[in-house]
């Protein structure tokens, strides 16, 4: 196997980080990487408060949702499949399903927060939405907005997405400003987002609460 399939099957496998890829594969993955990241089929993803040219607190995805999906979860059943199991295989394709889903929900929901920002409906100007964790990994924020006034950027907006179909709005609005005391020491002046498929239950007014149906446009 080539090194950039070999570096595929890792990320895909949940090795995100630049360490684990590179024990699973046995050799430094740092060109491949930056190759298949040039090409656009790996996406690094840095806290976005860090500068991307000097942190190491970095993570890679595959960019393209359908390929992740081919290489991680589809991948353990894939033979049988094609050896005519797949109805037969559905429902435990559909068991790990939502482990699958939950990064990509969450992209899906930073870039509605993008669309947002440029339609003028978020605090700003923004000139950054990304993610947000600690240096040993914890404490992971899905979404963080930031601001530019006088050339500082500073958070303005933090947001939490959940693949699950109902959330309770007031209860991770607390665990998200706990969080965000580690890059701010102005969590009551954020803005506070939390987003559901199907529904925020329990949300304050100024609360902003997003569900699939806004994010993907559905009725």
């Amino acid at each position: 196997m080539s090194t950039p399939a070999r570096c595929f099957s890792a990320i895909a496998a949940g090795k995100a980080r630049y360490h684990e890829i590179e024990d699973m594969i046995g050799t430094d993955p740092g060109r491949t990487l930056n190759r298949l990241i040039q090409l656009r089929l790996v996406t690094q993803l840095v806290p976005v408060t860090e500068d991307p040219r000097r942190t190491r607190r970095k993570i890679y995805r595959i960019s393209d949702e359908f390929l992740a999906f081919y290489l991680g979860p589809l991948s353990r059943y894939r033979a049988e499949i094609e050896r005519g199991l797949g109805p037969s295989i559905i429902g435990a394709l559909t068991a790990v399903l939502d482990d699958h889903m939950g990064s990509v929900y969450e992209e899906a929901f930073r870039w509605h927060l993008v669309r947002e920002a440029n339609a003028g409906r978020l605090p700003g100007p923004v000139v950054a939405v990304g993610p947000w964790w600690r240096a040993d990994g914890q404490d992971q924020i899905d979404a963080v907005v930031l601001a530019e006034p006088e050339r500082t950027r500073v958070p303005v907006m933090v947001g939490e997405s959940k693949w699950a179909k109902q959330v309770n709005g007031v209860r991770i609005r607390a665990d998200l400003a706990r969080k965000a005391a580690g890059i701010t020491d102005d969590v009551l002046g954020l803005t506070y987002a939390v987003c559901a498929r199907s529904e925020v239950a329990h949300a304050t007014p100024d609360l902003l609460t997003y569900t699939a149906g806004d994010i993907f446009g559905l009725d």
